[in-house]
């Protein structure tokens, strides 16, 4: 899965896992836990709060974010990972 977004406060990530409500983005910026992440796919919002986040190599999106979603409804989770939607 790649899911790709940008950042609403500058740069870009993508969701490469999605469980139900929890997901993990690989991000160019870094996250603290307990923090929203706040990102745009489109004109789709997507919140997470993050859970964890770390740093694994030095390419263009080098941080693991591990959160879930926020007041994600299931008409934005259909339109975001389409008939992934179910896993």
């Amino acid at each position: 899965m790649n899911v790709p977004l940008s950042i609403v406060n500058g740069g870009e990530a993508a969701i490469v896992e999605n469980q139900g409500d929890h997901v993990v983005v690989r991000s160019s910026v870094a996250s603290p836990p307990g923090s929203t992440l706040s990102m745009k796919h489109g004109e789709l919002s997507v919140q997470v709060k993050v859970r964890g986040c770390k740093r694994l190599t030095e390419d263009r999106l080098p941080f693991r974010i591990e959160g879930r979603l926020v007041s994600f409804t299931r008409s934005a989770r259909e339109a975001l990972f389409g008939n992934e939607s179910a896993s």
